[in-house]
């Protein structure tokens, strides 16, 4: 049998320069039915929602410092509610 792919996690970061202020860098999912649309804002994962089932996204990195990824998506594909058909990820 195959490998499944039951885990995923999206992650994002950057730096900045040593004479820049800040940065935020922000990721976003947005889950699609069948028909590639959205059906309501529990849909989109972001800053100011950041669950779904079988969705989470860790947390909100305002700044930009530190080392390593500023922002993580854990995705549970084995979670996600089989009326989505699509997961579309935004910076």
């Amino acid at each position: 049998m195959p490998p499944v792919l039951r885990k995923a996690v999206l992650a994002g970061g950057c730096d900045v320069a040593a004479h820049a202020a800040t940065a935020d860098l922000d990721i976003a999912a947005f889950l699609l039915d069948a028909t590639g649309h959205i059906k309501s804002g529990a849909d989109i994962i972001f800053f100011n929602h950041m669950a779904g089932t079988g969705i989470q996204l860790e947390g909100d990195n305002l700044t930009g410092e530190g080392h390593g990824d500023d922002e993580r998506i854990d995705i549970e594909l084995d979670k996600i509610p089989e009326s989505y058909h699509k997961i579309v990820f935004a910076y």
